[in-house]
């Protein structure tokens, strides 16, 4: 033990870390070691006992804030509370206390600190589908967490990397191949916003994205702010969740600034291979949490009937009203003894577990369409086409209500390139050209200057009139 000081000396930091080496186990002298390696960069080699109030304190939490989340950060002024203590002795137990009025017990629930909770909200949202900052940032994050954690900056070389050949280099050193669901946040990222990730994040300003994630905390009213370091955080915690062991997260995670890194040391004997099973199972979880569209064709029971059967099974299967979608509600596609436009189908939003559970539990009365290889899970319908179907099933109710073509329609004699005029559907009154020929129906391309939208329309010949020579 080093004597207790005078309010008037200096305390060597070289002299608390051979306290720490002295006095603590080898394990936990690695955070205490990284503490005080934080205090002689951020006060030089000396710490006056005196000097140690809440303004130091404050000014130490503003130095580590630029590279460390607010978990480790909060870990870090915990561990300098504690060791002040032991060395300082009881008479300096009260000024510490108060210098440290802010920084909370280990045994406190860190209230800073992102969790699987908050990630599953942000991954499941659709509320930022109208700011697109928001929802790319969205987007970078969840790729960011499937990719270990990895930090922003780093994450355009790990594409450029992945766009040729489909795999990712951890820090470590070990290579992976990158689990399908990030390739899927990948190409999705670019079919929705017409950019790639990589030329996204080369426009950012470097403030502009912990900026946006800060904006979806508020927005989404998570518990927890969300940082850009938070990716790691989440993947650790994901990968405990999973039983994986704190050796083989700590040589898995893709960054080196999380808290589990001052516990365990990443261990060299554990291979590559069970480092690439960490991740697909990271990523399976992720994916298994995550609400997505399904499809199910009915059979004998009206899709209404059956939305009731499962509502029914709410306290089984999970479902709310809003998870069910009918499109055509009412038979409006059945009426005036027209053919079906197509089967009796309801959709049904669900986790990929809830999702085989409702297959089974709807048996016979309709079928959940699956994929067709493999264990034949139900096949998940992607947001993107999901919400446009649906858009195209409502804004088209009144053309499936008004015709429904037959062999013996007299087709008016236009053709390809010819300039026509809609006079019934959704796009009546509007003028178009023919860009393609069917048996009963033209491929019309409509400008509608008003939306600055080009749209491209099957539409019923008997809806179009020719127009200057044509007509």
């Amino acid at each position: 033990m080093y004597p207790p000081v005078t309010t008037a000396e200096q305390i060597s930091v070289g002299n608390l870390e051979r306290y720490v080496e002295e006095n603590y186990s080898e394990k936990s002298q690695k955070l205490y070691l990284a503490v005080l390696k934080s205090i002689r960069v951020y006060g030089g080699g000396y710490l006056t006992p005196s000097e140690i109030d809440g303004k130091y304190i404050a000014g130490f939490r503003t130095h580590l804030s630029d590279r460390l989340s607010p978990g480790s950060i909060s870990q870090y002024l915990r561990s300098l509370r504690s060791l002040l203590n032991s060395y300082l002795g009881p008479e300096y137990r009260p000024a510490i206390k108060e210098a440290f009025a802010g920084v909370g017990s280990k045994n406190e629930s860190d209230t800073r600190h992102i969790t699987p909770a908050d990630f599953r909200k942000l991954k499941d949202t659709t509320a930022l589908s109208t700011y697109p900052a928001l929802e790319k940032a969205r987007r970078i994050f969840i790729l960011s967490t499937l990719l270990g954690g990895i930090d922003i900056e780093e994450l355009p070389a790990a594409l450029s990397a992945i766009e040729t050949n489909g795999r990712s280099t951890l820090r470590t050193g070990v290579s992976i191949s990158v689990p399908s669901q990030a390739l899927s946040v990948i190409r999705h990222f670019k079919e929705e916003f017409g950019v790639s990730i990589s030329q996204c994040l080369s426009t950012l300003a470097d403030d502009s994205y912990p900026k946006c994630l800060d904006a979806i905390g508020a927005t989404l009213s998570l518990r927890h702010p969300l940082l850009p370091k938070s990716s790691a955080d989440v993947w650790v915690a994901l990968a405990r969740t999973d039983g994986v062991p704190a050796t083989v997260i700590a040589s898995a995670v893709n960054n080196s600034d999380v808290a589990i890194l001052r516990y365990s040391e990443a261990d060299e004997s554990i291979s590559a291979d069970d480092i690439q099973e960490v991740y697909y199972a990271v990523a399976d979880t992720i994916e298994s949490s995550t609400n997505h569209w399904y499809g199910a064709r009915c059979f004998t029971t009206a899709p209404t009937e059956i939305k009731e059967h499962m509502l029914l099974a709410k306290a089984k299967l999970g479902i709310e009203p809003g998870d069910v979608y009918i499109p055509f509600s009412g038979d409006s596609a059945v009426t005036e003894g027209c053919d079906k436009v197509m089967q009796p189908m309801l959709f049904f939003r669900a986790t990929a577990t809830r999702a085989r559970d409702i297959k089974r539990h709807l048996g016979s009365h309709a079928y959940v369409y699956s994929y067709r290889t493999g264990e034949k899970s139900p096949a998940i319908i992607s947001d993107t086409e999901m919400m446009t179907f649906m858009l195209l099933a409502r804004v088209g109710a009144d053309t499936i209500k008004l015709y429904f073509p037959k062999a013996g329609d007299n087709p008016p004699g236009l053709e390809i390139n010819d300039t026509v005029i809609i006079t019934d559907g959704n796009f009546s009154g509007h003028v178009g050209i023919i860009e393609k020929a069917g048996s009963d129906s033209f491929r019309v391309i409509v400008r509608i200057t008003g939306i600055s939208a080009v749209v491209t329309a099957e539409v019923p010949k008997k809806f179009l009139r020719g127009v200057g020579d044509n007509a």
